[in-house]
């Protein structure tokens, strides 16, 4: 994994874990916030990790 790479997962799974939630456990935000920053991260981790950038 390059050094790009895990920066980038580090700060989606923070982003993740820091996401408020319910006592039941779901998002409070029902949106595009956290989680598309989320999955938008992961993604450019993979391209990298691809070569794509």
């Amino acid at each position: 994994m390059t050094h790009v790479a895990r920066v980038l997962r580090a700060a989606a799974k923070r982003l993740e874990d820091h996401e408020l939630k319910d006592p039941l456990g779901a998002d409070f935000y029902v949106g595009p916030g956290i989680d598309e920053s989320v999955r938008l991260l992961r993604q450019w981790a993979d391209d990298c990790e691809a070569g794509k950038k």
